[in-house]
C-alpha cells in the first residue's frame, strides 16, 4: 500500500512539471506569436500619418492713403491803380487826439500822440493797410521829422482799445477804424498825418494828407 501511495506521488509530481513546461512553452509561443502578428499588421497595415496643412496667411495690402493737396489759387495780388483808390477811399480823424507818455510798459522817448483814423472804402476789393503806408510829418524846432507809428505802442491800442488791426485789410462799404501811436516830441504843436495806401507794392503820388486843424 505504501508502495502504491509512493507512486502515485511520484507520477503527479511529474505530470506536474510536464504541465508547467508545456505552459512554459505555450506561453513562449504565444508572445512571439502576438509580436510577429504585430509586425505582420504593421507591414500590411502601416499607419496613416495625416499631415496638416500650414495655415495660408493672406495678406491684405490697405492703400495708401492719397492726401489731395488744395488746388493752388492761380489769382496773383495786383495792386490797385492810382488813380482808383485816390478816388475811392475817403479817411478822417476822430477827434480829440490825445498825448500820452507811456502805454503800459511801452515807453516813449517823448510822447505818445494817438490818433483814431476812420477809413471807408467805396470800391469793390479789399484794401491791405501796412505799416509803411502811414507817416506823420511834424516841425520842432529847426527839424524835420517823418515818423511811421510806434509798432508796439500801436498793437497795445489795438489790443486794449479794439476796432481794427492798423495793418489789416479795409473791406469795401464798411467803416474801419483803428488807432495809430506816434513817439514824438511833446512840444508838438502842428503836424500832418499822410496816409499813402499801396505804397508796399508801389511808388504812388496817391497821398491823403489829414491835419490836426482842417480836421478840427
Amino acid at each position: 500500500m505504501e508502495m502504491k501511495a509512493k507512486l502515485k506521488s511520484i507520477q503527479l509530481i511529474k505530470l506536474c512539471i510536464i504541465f508547467l513546461i508545456i505552459f512554459f512553452i505555450l506561453g513562449t509561443l504565444s508572445c512571439k506569436g502576438v509580436s510577429n502578428l504585430s509586425e505582420v499588421l504593421f507591414t500590411l497595415y502601416p499607419p496613416v500619418i495625416t499631415t496638416l496643412p500650414e495655415p495660408s496667411i493672406t495678406r491684405i495690402n490697405h492703400p495708401t492713403p492719397t492726401i489731395e493737396t488744395p488746388p493752388q489759387s492761380t489769382e496773383t495780388s495786383i495792386p490797385l491803380s492810382t488813380e482808383t483808390i485816390c478816388s475811392r477811399i475817403i479817411f478822417h480823424i476822430l477827434f480829440p487826439v490825445e498825448l500820452e507818455k507811456d502805454l503800459f510798459e511801452h515807453h516813449a522817448v517823448g510822447s505818445f500822440l494817438i490818433i483814431h483814423l476812420e477809413a471807408i472804402n467805396y470800391f469793390g476789393q479789399d484794401i491791405q493797410m501796412f505799416n509803411e503806408d502811414y507817416h506823420l510829418h511834424y516841425f520842432f524846432e529847426t527839424n524835420q521829422y517823418d515818423i511811421t507809428p510806434h509798432p508796439a505802442a500801436t498793437n497795445y491800442l489795438y489790443i486794449r482799445r479794439g476796432d481794427n488791426f492798423y495793418q489789416d485789410k479795409i473791406h469795401p462799404q464798411s467803416a474801419w477804424r483803428t488807432y495809430l501811436a506816434f513817439d514824438v516830441s511833446p512840444m508838438i504843436q502842428e503836424w500832418q498825418l499822410i496816409i499813402k495806401p499801396g505804397s508796399k507794392y508801389q511808388n504812388s503820388n496817391c497821398e491823403y494828407i489829414l491835419t490836426q486843424t482842417e480836421n478840427q
